[in-house]
C-alpha cells in the first residue's frame, strides 16, 4: 500500500484544496473529542460514542484446544430490536447493523484493540438513553457450530438518572447459555434486569443465573467507551443544574457540587450552564443568589486557567451573542459590593480572578436594558452602584489599623490579585462610562494601593493600566 499524507491547519472541509485528484474521494475524520464542537470549528452537531474492545478472557471449558473466539457488537432499543445502521466501522466505510471482531487462533484472552463507532439521535425509542449494546461470543469454527454454548454481554448506554455512561475501562460479566443454540436467542427481559459490570459480580463458582443462563465466576470482557455530545451529559450534577426547574427541592445542594466538576465537562456546556444560572438569579435570586454567584466565579476561573484559555472565545460569544438577560447587572453589582465589603470572605481571590468577566456580564446587561427602557434614571443609578463598589474596592485594600491582626500573608495575596485583574475592568468601563470618570476610578484605585515605595507602586500600576488606556 503506498500511502500519501498531508498535514493542514484546519480539519474543516471548506479549507481543504479544491484539487479533485488529492481530495476527490476523501472523508473527513473527526477528533475523538469535543473540542472542535465547543469552539464551532464544525457547525456538526454529535453523538458520537466510540467503543473499543480492549480484552477478554474465557474458560478452556470441555474442549481440549483454547477458542477461536468472535465477538459480534449490535445496538439494542429497550424491546430488544436491533437498532439497524448505528454502527460505523470507520471514516468512510458503510455503517453496519452488526460489527464483527477479528478471531484470533486458539486463543481464550484474546486482545483485539479495536474500535468502533456508534452514532444514535438525541430522543425517540432509538436513542442512547433508550439503547444497549449487546456483545455476544462464539466459537468462529464452521464444523459443529451449533454444539457451541454462545455468550453474551450487554452494557446500559445511560445511567439510571438519565447520564451516559462515564469515559474509561469497563469491565463486563460474560453470562453463558446452557442450552446450545446457533444464535444468540434471548428476550431482553431475560437478561437487562441483570448486572451487567463484572466488579458488581462477588461470585466466587459459576452460578446459575435461570433455566438457560449460567455466569461464568472467572470470565469478563473489558471494553473502553469515549463519548463526545453536543447533547448529553456524563455528569450527573450538570444535567440537574440544567434541568434545575425539576430540582428545586435539592437545587442548593445542586449549586454546590456543581462547583466541584472537572473543567472538560464544563466547557462542553458552557452556553446551557450559564442559561441555567442566570435564570436562577432572576427567579430565586433571594434563595440562592449567593452560591449562584459563586458558580459562576468558579466557572469563569476554570476558563482561566491555561488547559481552557481557549475556550474564552466560546464565552465572548456567548455574552455578545446570546445573552438577553437585563436585570442580571444589578444582582451581580450588588452581590460584588457584598463580597468585597467583607473581604474575607474564601473566595475573594477567585473574585477578583473573575472581575474581568463578570464586568462583561454586568455591561452586556445594562446595555440590553437601557435599550428595552425609556428612562434614562435607572442607568444613573447604576453609575452610581458602580462607584459605590470601586470605593468598596479601594476600601478593600487600603491598610487599615484594624486589620493589623488578620492574616498578613493573604492580605498581600489579595492585593496581588487585584493589582492584576482590576486592569481588565478598564475596556469595559469605556463601553459605559465618560474617560473622565474612568480616569477617575483609575487615580482613585492607585492612591489605594498601599506601598511604602511610591515609585514601586506607581510602576507596578502604570505598567498594566497604560497600555489599556
Amino acid at each position: 500500500m503506498h500511502l500519501n499524507y498531508r498535514i493542514h491547519n484546519t480539519y474543516t472541509p471548506r479549507n481543504l484544496p479544491s484539487s479533485p485528484l488529492s481530495y476527490n474521494d476523501s472523508s473527513t475524520t473527526r477528533l475523538c473529542n469535543s473540542s472542535s464542537m465547543i469552539l464551532k470549528i464544525s457547525a456538526d452537531q454529535r453523538n458520537d460514542l466510540y467503543i473499543t474492545l480492549r480484552e477478554a478472557k474465557f474458560s478452556k471449558g470441555s474442549k481440549k484446544a483454547e477458542r477461536n473466539l468472535l465477538v459480534q457488537v449490535s445496538v439494542r432499543d429497550a424491546k430488544g430490536n436491533e437498532v439497524k445502521g448505528a454502527i460505523s466501522r470507520g471514516t468512510g466505510e458503510p455503517t453496519v447493523d452488526t460489527y464483527r471482531s477479528s478471531v484470533i487462533y486458539h486463543c481464550n484472552s484474546p486482545l483485539w484493540d479495536e474500535t468502533l463507532r456508534i452514532n444514535l439521535p438525541d430522543h425517540g425509542s432509538y436513542s442512547f438513553a433508550n439503547c444497549h449494546l449487546l456483545f455476544t461470543f462464539r466459537h468462529a469454527n464452521d464444523k459443529n457450530k451449533n454444539k457451541d454454548k454462545p455468550g453474551f454481554a450487554f452494557l446500559r448506554l445511560a445511567n439510571k438518572d438519565g447520564t451516559l455512561i462515564s469515559n474509561g475501562n469497563h469491565k463486563l460479566i460474560v453470562y453463558k447459555d446452557t442450552a446450545r443454540a446457533a444464535e444468540f436467542r434471548h428476550q431482553v427481559s431475560d437478561y437487562l434486569h441483570l448486572h451487567s459490570y463484572f466488579s458488581m459480580s462477588q461470585i466466587t463458582k459459576d452460578t446459575r443465573i435461570s433455566s438457560d443462563i449460567e455466569q461464568k465466576y472467572n470470565e469478563f470482557l473489558e471494553i473502553s467507551s469515549v463519548f463526545c455530545s453536543s447533547k448529553f451529559t456524563q455528569n450527573s450534577d450538570l444535567k440537574s443544574l440544567l434541568q434545575w426547574e425539576q430540582h428545586e427541592a435539592r437545587l442548593g445542594e445542586i449549586l454546590q457540587r456543581v462547583q466541584v466538576i472537572q473543567g472538560e465537562e464544563l466547557v462542553k456546556f458552557l452556553h446551557m450552564i450559564f442559561e441555567a444560572l442566570f435564570m436562577i438569579l432572576d427567579k430565586k435570586d433571594q434563595d440562592f443568589g449567593e452560591v449562584v454567584f459563586d458558580c459562576i466565579v468558579f466557572i469563569i476561573c476554570t476558563l482561566a486557567d491555561h488547559k481552557f484559555e481557549h475556550f474564552r472565545p466560546v464565552l465572548d460569544n456567548y455574552i455578545t451573542t446570546y445573552f438577553f438577560h437585563t436585570q442580571v447587572y444589578i444582582k451581580l453589582l450588588d452581590r460584588l459590593k457584598i463580597k468585597v465589603e467583607q473581604f474575607q470572605t474564601k473566595n475573594i481571590g477567585d473574585i477578583m480572578k473573575a472581575l474581568e468577566y463578570l464586568f462583561k456580564f454586568i455591561v452586556q446587561s445594562s446595555h440590553l436594558h437601557s435599550q428595552a427602557s425609556t428612562i434614562d434614571r435607572s442607568f444613573s443609578k447604576f453609575t452610581r452602584s458602580l462607584l459605590e463598589f470601586f470605593d468598596k474596592l479601594n476600601n478593600m485594600i487600603k491598610v487599615h489599623p484594624n486589620r493589623l491582626t488578620t492574616n498578613k500573608a493573604r492580605q498581600r495575596d489579595i492585593l496581588a490579585k487585584t493589582l492584576k485583574y482590576f486592569p481588565h475592568t478598564i475596556p469595559e468601563l469605556n463601553k459605559i462610562l465618560p474617560l473622565q470618570t474612568t480616569c477617575q476610578i483609575i487615580s482613585n484605585f492607585i492612591d489605594a494601593v498601599p506601598s511604602t515605595d511610591k515609585k514601586e507602586k506607581s510602576t507596578d500600576c502604570d505598567s498594566a493600566l497604560i497600555p489599556l488606556l
